[in-house]
């Protein structure tokens, strides 16, 4: 009996250790993706923090130039008897500030007039109407015609007087000197800023070189150029990824177009300076990953040498045990004992090898798949991809689990059979829809009839009888070939004192079995093939766990097969029937919410991953959430604050369990505290830990690991349904 407890308590010890571990690295995996595309997104704020920056400082020197000139204005307007000399004056007493920009006075008659007097003689090279204008406005980047060894941008100016327009005035600007007045730094300096004019194509903001030039010039290196083109044209925001031929190094390019009509705002630098954090987080992802996944193998390893040892102790233990016995009895008991040990070695020996393959292969999946997902995760198409390869293949170690759980339950004589009326066609909708995924991706033939059934309502367990019809058909279709046949038939026969005998039929053409496996097809851990040899994966659990659920119903299992032509399993019950075939059942005509915007949840959980991936998927769903880490802080905050909408609360908790925190929490005075919905999210996953929860006063119950899925719905189901409130009411 000690060898029993051991070989269990060494199983429940590497189940859990799996369990653990995998929700461990699946949540890691998902906070660090999550985390990479939050500081994605506050890179791109910063870009477009950064040029809007460097656009409202270029906006307020202009709109500053143009207030000035409107000043200027007033004053020229101003003078009764306006004179030549008189404007010369005005302009030499003016300082324009913002950019120490000096001013011209351009008169109908064709003259120029500057602080230095009138340029009548070269007033030719500029003409009036070529100026004109009822509003303010600004030329591109053109040489200076009166100094052309200057590259000048002119902000022109109306005056009036009397309302009659009397000249242009207007504030030059050199554009050699403009870079010099832009005292916003991107990226602390280490990107160049450059403001183009759509309209003659001049780049003449150049933080960088501090000249100005043709854009053709500026952006010669850069291999997208003509497709920008098109894109400052239309006026886009653009991010573009680039590299220069010279040296190779990548750039990032950020264009926009500016407030001021006609402009456009470029920011560019080095892709590492852009991306240094993103750069940063990919970095630490890597090594968190890889350290965890190398912890885990160690682990792993250790674990199976461990058990490994257990076990070769338990062979010692059985052969001296058998050579003592050997003693006492006669030679042929002491044969068939030594057969019966060596088979039961054998078996748990295949049983830890065919455990640790498909152990293995899920997890090789996991660390696969990651690694790819860290190798192309800027892909958010790739990365989702191999994040749902990573679920199914979780999803494949935790049936793994529960197989071995659900054989270790049986062992023990714990499981147990719950009877309610239900409807044979719905529960084979059900089934047909659990299976219809493998049907398709196999391309078999599957062919359903009950048509032969009379009374489709019986009394039994269903979960149990689904479990074990399941299981038989999964076995079915992965023992099949791909294009084969399988058949699903449901029998009715005689009824008698309300007792119908219920026959299914599941067959197949596929592989078949032999002879010598069906004697041995009810033991645990078997299996025709090893995975390793076959490609189909399991534990060998399933038609033990099969025959245990038949006869703890009361009903029988007959399996015919023969090696490459398939195999037959008829399973007959004795099921209680009811000649209504109406049976009254609730239905929650209210609607799934995906969104708890406004409702207020407290979490009680001790562990601080699981926490932090409860809180994760809690506060994406729109929970305002406080947590505690157990069940006597639970109840403390309560007694304070009241105004809470529902509790999860963990079920293994220091201080205060959470039945203990459940029962403290009904006894409250306060009805308010006393009647909030309360779910248990534990680990405690067996029927009778869902009716102890129930037991200690909470509403429901979600196992762990969390689906999603069905926690969305148990929220819905405490917070909305009206049934769930008829049924609590009713209790």
């Amino acid at each position: 009996m000690n060898s029993a407890f051991q070989d269990k308590a060494n199983s429940r010890r590497l189940i859990f250790s799996i369990a653990i571990m995998v929700l461990i690295l699946c949540g890691t995996i998902l906070f660090l993706y999550h985390y990479y595309v939050v500081v994605g997104d506050k890179n791109r704020e910063r870009l477009e923090q950064s040029a809007a920056e460097v656009d409202n400082e270029v906006m307020w020197m202009v709109v500053g130039n143009e207030t000035m000139l409107k000043n200027l204005s007033r004053v020229i307007a101003g003078e009764e008897n306006l004179t030549d000399e008189g404007v010369a004056r005005i302009l030499s007493e003016t300082d324009l500030g913002i950019m120490h920009s000096k001013a011209r006075f351009y008169c109908p008659d064709g003259k120029v007039i500057t602080e230095e007097g009138s340029l009548a003689d070269t007033a030719g090279l500029r003409k009036y109407e070529d100026l004109y204008s009822e509003i303010p406005y600004i030329s591109t980047a053109r040489i200076d015609p009166f100094y052309p060894d200057s590259l000048i941008m002119e902000h022109y100016y109306p005056v009036r007087k009397n309302g009659k327009i009397i000249g242009i005035l207007a504030g030059i600007v050199e554009l050699s000197q403009l870079p010099n007045y832009i005292t916003i730094q991107s990226y602390n300096g280490q990107a160049d800023v450059l403001m183009l004019d759509r309209r003659n194509g001049m780049v003449f903001i150049n933080t960088s070189t501090r000249k100005v030039a043709p854009a053709s010039q500026v952006f010669a290196s850069y291999e997208d150029y003509d497709k920008w083109r098109g894109y400052i044209e239309d006026e886009k925001t653009v991010k573009s990824k680039n590299k220069t031929p010279v040296g190779g190094k990548g750039k990032f390019v950020y264009t926009t177009p500016s407030q001021l009509e006609n402009w456009t705002l470029f920011i560019i630098a080095d892709r590492e300076i852009i991306f240094e954090t993103l750069n940063s987080v990919r970095r630490g992802a890597f090594w968190i990953l890889a350290s965890e996944f190398t912890l885990f193998a160690l682990y792993i390893t250790w674990l199976l040498s461990d058990l490994k040892k257990q076990l070769i102790r338990a062979e010692i233990a059985a052969e001296e045990k058998a050579k003592a016995k050997a003693e006492a009895e006669s030679k042929e008991l002491l044969l068939n004992s030594l057969k019966a040990a060596e088979s039961a070695n054998r078996a748990k020996t295949e049983f830890l090898s065919n455990m640790s393959h498909d152990i293995r292969t899920p997890m090789n999946a996991i660390v696969g798949f990651a690694n790819l997902a860290e190798a192309n995760i800027d892909d958010r198409e790739k990365v989702g991809e191999y994040l749902y390869k990573i679920e199914q293949s979780s999803d494949y170690l935790l049936s793994l689990i529960n197989d071995i759980l659900d054989m270790s339950r049986i062992e023990a004589g714990k499981m147990t059979i719950t009877e309610t009326y239900e409807n044979i066609k719905d529960m084979v909708v059900m089934i047909k829809s659990m299976v219809d995924s493998q049907i398709k991706d196999r391309n078999l033939i599957f062919n359903i009839r009950y048509d032969g059934v009379k009374h489709t309502e019986i009394l039994c367990d269903f979960i149990r009888l689904k479990q074990a019809l399941v299981n038989v058909l999964s076995n079915a279709i992965k023992y099949t070939s791909d294009g084969g046949r399988v058949d699903f038939v449901i029998e009715e026969g005689n009824t008698r004192d309300d007792y119908g005998t219920f026959t299914f039929v599941v067959s197949d053409n596929g592989m078949g079995m032999t002879e010598d496996f069906l004697k041995d097809l009810f033991s645990p851990f078997t299996r025709a093939r090893s995975s390793t040899i076959s490609g189909i994966q399991g534990t060998g659990l399933g038609m033990a766990i099969t025959k245990s659920i038949v006869d703890l119903m009361g009903g029988t299992i007959d399996v015919k097969s023969k090696a490459g032509e398939g195999t037959t399993v008829v399973m007959t019950f004795k099921f209680k029937v009811k000649e209504s075939s109406v049976i009254e059942k609730k239905t929650n005509d209210t609607p799934v919410q995906q969104n708890f915007e406004g409702k207020r949840l407290l979490l009680a959980e001790d562990n601080d991953l699981n926490r932090e991936i409860a809180e994760g998927i809690l506060k994406a769903l729109s929970f305002e959430v406080v947590s505690v880490t157990n069940g006597k802080e639970a109840t403390d905050l309560l007694a304070t604050d009241p105004n809470f909408d529902v509790i999860l609360m963990d079920i293994r908790m220091p201080v205060m369990d959470g039945y203990e925190a459940s029962r403290t929490i009904r006894r409250m005075e306060d009805h308010k505290v006393s009647n909030i919905p309360i779910i248990a999210i534990t680990a405690n996953a067996f029927d009778e830990d869902r009716i102890t929860a129930l037991a200690a006063g909470m509403d429901a119950h979600v196992a762990k690991p969390i689906n999603i899925g069905k926690l969305i719905k148990t929220l819905n189901d405490v917070l909305y349904s009206k049934n769930f409130a008829e049924d609590k009411d009713g209790d």
